[in-house]
């Protein structure tokens, strides 16, 4: 499933000549995963009702496998 959205851009890696790090296809894993963790964190918190996650993560290996560290609330 390709999902249509816009990314932001905060910084660029000069050691990796300004490209993105993540390609389109990794972006839209970790949103389809994190929308997942939201969903299913939410159910937990529920005095926290709704709120969206802060999430912490590592692409892995030649393959890039999406590892998924640490997950809290989202302190706005």
């Amino acid at each position: 499933m390709n999902l249509n959205f816009d990314v932001d851009y905060v910084s660029h890696s000069n050691l990796n000549e300004n490209k993105p790090l993540l390609s389109s296809v990794e972006i839209n894993n970790l949103y389809k995963v994190s929308k997942n963790i939201e969903s299913r964190m939410n159910k937990y918190w529920n005095k926290y009702l709704f709120k969206p996650v802060d999430l912490e993560f590592k692409i892995i290996g030649e393959k890039r496998e999406l590892y998924i560290k640490q997950v809290r609330v989202f302190n706005d």
